[in-house]
């Protein structure tokens, strides 16, 4: 999947990560900037996935480059069917402060979480992120309000450059981003 966003001067491209380019992903791992690296949070075999194979391949390949670790559909985190399908095996959703945990255990950039049905925002959000960390403009304030957004689900205040001086440095420094 390849896609295009509207950060500014910017390149990013989506790539899938499904087996079967298994044998042709490492080949495009040396032009990524940063990894955007997604599990479904309905899911907890998708954030196992994410770790223990994943994040093991990006590091292989990758040994310094910036990975986020992402939360999608954080909605389903209350959804009824999903909570009761989990339940039936014994499982829940997996809370933002596993995934904070599991970010910080890993060696993760910062974590993120994503609801393209609940708030646009928040994946314009996850982009942005990922991109001011490619720029290494991601400093230790920025990835702090990042992970009190995911555990609040409504921003806060986090210190460092705002978010307009932000976009108007990504706007002077143009640079690649894959995002992986």
């Amino acid at each position: 999947m390849e896609g295009c966003l509207a950060l500014p001067r910017a390149r990013k491209e989506l790539r899938d990560s499904t087996v079967a380019y298994d044998t042709v992903r490492p080949l495009a791992y040396q032009d990524a900037r940063v990894f955007l690296l997604c599990f479904r949070v309905s899911d907890p075999d998708s954030l196992d996935n994410a770790v223990n194979k994943w994040y093991p391949e990006i590091r292989q390949h990758c040994d310094n480059t910036p990975v986020i670790l992402c939360g999608c559909q954080s909605d389903m985190r209350n959804d009824i069917e999903t909570i009761s399908s989990l339940a039936k095996m014994r499982r829940i959703p997996v809370t933002s402060e596993q995934a904070v945990t599991v970010s910080r255990t890993v060696g993760a950039t910062t974590y993120v979480e994503t609801s393209a049905k609940t708030s646009g925002k928040a994946v314009r959000d996850a982009f942005e992120v990922a991109a001011l960390a490619a720029l290494g403009k991601l400093n230790k304030n920025h990835a702090a309000l990042q992970r009190q957004k995911a555990y609040t689900h409504h921003g806060g205040s986090g210190g460092g450059k705002s978010k307009l001086d932000l976009k108007a440095e990504l706007k002077d420094r143009a640079k690649s981003c894959c995002l992986m």
